[in-house]
């Protein structure tokens, strides 16, 4: 970015969970793009056997499904921990930021240490790609190593 630019497209990234009505209208902008594989990808971090993810909204539930390899039925992506859940809200985030900034509040929220390389290395790699300034907050020794090791 130039100086004196002014930033339109600005996300901040809390340590609290996104609501769902705010997680679905980000992937409704994501949805059917190539931004969606970048999100598959991010997830992948977590579960290597992550095909697809689904949103839905029935019998007064909101659900966010993933389709696993060699698992019939979609799975609730709240049966997979807190890990998985910041990694996609990361990733949405990111994608959502082309262009423009994203603030990350203690990055390593919910992150098992062993992934927190293949998340900055994702969030450095996309970035880049689309043209993103990240800027992110941590009191974690083990979430710098990852940074510099990314």
């Amino acid at each position: 970015m130039q100086t004196g630019t002014k930033i339109s497209n600005c996300i901040f990234v809390s340590i609290n969970k996104f609501l769902f009505d705010k997680v679905t209208l980000m992937w409704d902008a994501i949805d059917l793009t190539p931004k969606e594989n970048k999100i598959i990808e991010a997830l992948k971090i977590i579960d290597s056997n992550l095909e697809r993810i689904s949103f839905s909204s029935s019998n007064n539930a909101n659900l966010i499904r993933l389709k696993l390899k060699n698992i019939e039925s979609p799975i609730p992506l709240s049966s997979m921990g807190d890990g998985m859940y910041r990694i996609l809200t990361l990733a949405m985030s990111l994608v959502t930021a082309e262009d423009g900034v994203l603030l990350v509040d203690e990055i390593e929220t919910g992150l098992h240490y062993e992934a927190q390389t293949d998340m900055w290395r994702l969030i450095l790699e996309t970035a880049k790609e689309l043209n993103v300034q990240v800027f992110a907050t941590t009191l974690c020794w083990d979430c710098i190593a990852a940074f510099q090791e990314a």
